[in-house]
């Protein structure tokens, strides 16, 4: 699987984003990963919720990806994020 969090590609905009800022989010599953499902779990640290996004799955340039749209919070915060694989 692979994502680069500095790649457009993978992660569009790049950084830190106005509140409520849409964020593409691209997972690339290599050909021999048997992943049916890709969930990105957030949490907003300062206050201390957290979200799950199912990504979708999505043909780029005709190889398999996985992909969801976030949007960031409407408040100022810090959001950690990390996938679960199914």
């Amino acid at each position: 699987m692979y994502f680069d969090s500095r790649e457009a590609r993978c992660k569009t905009p790049y950084g830190a984003v106005p509140c409520g800022t849409e964020v593409t989010i691209t997972l690339y599953p290599d050909a021999d990963d048997d992943v049916d499902r890709a969930i990105l779990v957030a949490h907003g640290e300062f206050a201390d919720s957290w979200e799950e996004f199912e990504l979708s799955p999505v043909s780029i340039g005709g190889k398999k990806a996985l992909r969801a749209v976030y949007a960031a919070p409407k408040e100022v915060e810090l959001v950690w994020y990390h996938f679960r694989l199914i």
